[in-house]
């Protein structure tokens, strides 16, 4: 028979410290029951302390709630192990009032300051700060220890003259704790502290000592303190911890070191570049922080290492480049077009993008036939930004070489001034080519009737982009050839369709939506839906409740919502009835499409 939680509890008994233990174990990870809260509540009153200590300790890790007033009496035992148990309980389930019967526990028993205080520490609540500011006189460094990271988690500005008062006690271990509590509290409160609060020999005997050691605890307030003391050595103390291995520190230590850079570019630069060469994945992770490099002196460290030897280095190096501009920075990062690392040309690329320089028209031509696909994308997207540069069409497409090169030409050219060489691209046996010119339409927003061979494309892509340019096209141009579409073997397309027919014109508009809105893929009925929120008929508004009534759940979301944009009285009826007892899913749209119905209505 399976084992009752009163016969688990009894294990807690044995005599064996051992036995208790594994019995301990055994009543946190299983289930047990009601049956286990009543045995380990009479635990509670065992004779022996040391089973009342564990029954107590355990009540956290019931899976049904104990009283509250349970805990409070083990808090009256006269056993210390009990009382701490039961404070750390109340700490973990966070009982109402739990931190007033913590801090009345601590003023009857000081012997447990300590302890107690550790437990408060996890409640975050000031309510016991006076409490705890009268034990910070405790000659126990121990204990004061204890205190001070309780003030730490729930201290206010009442605290900081005691706070500062122990920055000069001579125990590090107590000065280290005081310090980390100001740092906690001026997080909390900003104008609750300030610089000239602290002893004016603080950073110096003090901050080498936190950001050298070991332990997290001391790391994390060095950090603290650099980013809000910014001293002229914060960077290069901050350096050594932006890829350390505690993912807290890290993370502290880089946002730290962005908000000392974002003052003292000069100084993070400099400090940067005197790590690169020891530690470049810092150099690299430190760049990423800087903001811009304001100042000449900063624009040249920062073109210096754009030529490190390190390639990460240099491309966040170029990044940095291109944010911050300058006399002469497009002509130095143009040689790094032609960087042997994938990375730092698309970098390069992008950063000549935002500097707009046309001088650099050549170049980001020449990266259009890179092998890797980044770089095309980044020098395409920085020609886009060259108002002043022409596209040299003729030298574009006799230097590129392969599928990809010529894609990548089409796309930067013109289709209207492309001539042959994009005809020639509409019927290339490469279907990235293809492709690239049916998006080059699109995107140029131009519609040639010699691209018609791309609506019959064998690559869905290519007919999906192509459809779109020609939807997009003069009206003279008419729908009625693209009646085929209604039926494209591909989703994808015929989703395109219906996107492209709400904002085109023509007669047969209305009707093809409606015939979508019942299309077997559910992305293509939801953007019909969508799409006749624009066509005011009584045909629309009963297709679109047909919808709500049978199309599946995205088309009838979405066609609720179109009724609601329509703002038609005939809809009424259908959403009132969706909004009391349809779909739990579409109730609260049905309604908010009711109240916008009757809004228009008023």
């Amino acid at each position: 028979m399976p084992e009752t939680g009163w016969e688990a509890a009894e294990l807690l008994q044995r005599a064996d410290p051992n036995a208790r233990a594994r019995a301990a174990q055994k009543l946190r990870y299983e289930d047990f029951g009601a049956d286990l809260n009543r045995a380990l509540e009479d635990r509670v009153f065992d004779p022996d302390p040391e089973i009342r200590a564990l029954a107590v300790s355990l009540i956290p890790d019931l899976r049904e709630p104990v009283s509250p007033d349970l805990l409070s009496s083990a808090l009256q035992d006269p056993c210390p192990d009990v009382v701490v148990s039961a404070a750390e309980a109340f700490a973990i389930l966070r009982f109402p009032r739990a931190s007033d019967i913590l801090s009345e526990c601590l003023a009857m028993r000081p012997d447990l300051t300590g302890p107690l205080a550790l437990a408060l520490a996890r409640l975050e609540d000031p309510g016991a700060e006076d409490l705890l500011i009268d034990r910070l006189e405790q000659e126990d460094p121990a204990v004061r220890i204890a205190v001070l990271r309780t003030l730490g988690a729930c201290a206010t500005a009442r605290s900081v003259p005691g706070l500062v008062s122990l920055l000069g006690c001579g125990n590090p271990a107590v000065e280290g704790e005081a310090l980390a509590a100001l740092v906690r509290v001026r997080e909390r409160s900003p104008n609750s502290v300030g610089k000239g609060d602290l002893p004016a020999d603080l950073l110096d005997r003090a901050l080498p000592v936190l950001m050298k050691s070991r332990d997290r605890h001391p790391l994390l307030t060095g950090i603290a303190l650099v980013g809000w003391l910014r001293p002229p050595e914060g960077p290069a103390l901050l350096l050594g911890l932006l890829e350390s291995p505690d993912r807290l520190v890290r993370e502290r230590a880089r946002e730290a070191f962005g908000a000392v850079a974002a003052g003292a570019e000069r100084v993070a630069l400099e400090s940067i570049a005197g790590i690169a060469d020891r530690d470049p994945a810092a150099a690299a992770s430190a760049l990423d922080r800087v903001a811009i490099a304001r100042d000449e002196e900063s624009r040249t460290t920062c073109l210096r290492l754009t030529r490190h030897p390190d390639a990460k280095v240099r491309e966040r190096a170029v990044a940095l480049a291109g944010r911050s501009g300058g006399a002469g920075t497009p002509e130095a990062l143009l040689s790094l077009a032609k960087d042997p690392v994938g990375h730092v040309r698309a970098q390069t690329a992008e950063a000549l993008g935002i500097l707009r320089w046309k001088g650099a028209g050549p170049a980001l031509e020449g990266l259009l036939s890179d092998p890797f696909p980044d770089v095309r994308q980044a020098a395409l997207s920085a020609l886009d930004t060259l108002r002043d540069h022409e596209v040299d069409q003729e030298r574009l497409f006799e230097s590129a070489r392969g599928g990809p090169a010529r894609a990548a030409a089409l796309r930067a050219c013109d289709p209207r001034r492309a001539g042959a060489p994009f005809l020639s691209a509409i019927s290339d046996p490469d279907s990235q080519v293809r492709l690239a010119a049916a998006v080059s339409l699109n995107e140029h927003g131009v519609w040639l009737e010699e691209a018609a061979a791309l609506l019959a494309d064998e690559d869905p892509r290519v007919r999906a982009h192509a459809l779109h340019a020609r939807l997009k096209g003069p009206a003279a141009l008419g729908l009625e050839p693209l009646a085929a579409f209604l039926r494209d073997r591909d989703s994808g397309v015929r989703q395109t369709f219906a996107i492209g027919l709400e904002r085109s014109t023509g007669v047969e508009r209305a009707a093809w939506l409606r015939k979508l809105l019942t299309d077997p893929c559910a992305a293509v009925g939801r953007a019909a839906a969508r799409a006749l929120a624009h066509h005011h008929d009584p045909q629309t508004i009963g297709s679109l409740l047909d919808a709500v009534s049978t199309g599946q759940l995205p088309v009838a979301a979405q066609a609720i919502e179109s009724l609601g944009s329509l703002g038609d009285s005939e809809a009424l009826p259908r959403l009132r009835a969706v909004a009391r007892g349809g779909d739990p899913a579409l109730r609260d749209l049905a309604a908010h499409a009711v109240r916008r119905v009757e809004e228009s209505r008023a």
